[in-house]
């Protein structure tokens, strides 16, 4: 008996952790939309172009992982992010 609530412990642990690398490229989308945001009224400087290539890159190396996954699983995530 001790072995199946083991069992079933661990299989819940392991369904309901989160995707720390997943977290992580949310995070660098979110940075990256805020740093951006206040050029919709003005032009960047060459300094704050650099600074957004900079943050695009951190995002596509966060993200790349996650290219082609369903929007579906992505919701699931963001969710288990924000817990």
């Amino acid at each position: 008996m001790k072995s199946i609530s083991l069992f079933a412990l661990l299989l819940f642990t392991a369904c309901s952790s989160k995707d720390e690398q997943f977290c992580q490229c949310l995070n660098a989308g979110e940075e990256l939309n805020r740093y951006t945001q206040q050029f919709f009224d003005r032009t960047p400087s060459d300094y704050e172009e650099d600074r957004v290539k900079e943050l695009k890159g951190v995002k596509s190396d966060a993200c790349k992982d996650y290219q082609m996954m369903s929007g579906k699983i992505m919701r699931q995530k963001k969710v288990e992010c924000e817990n």
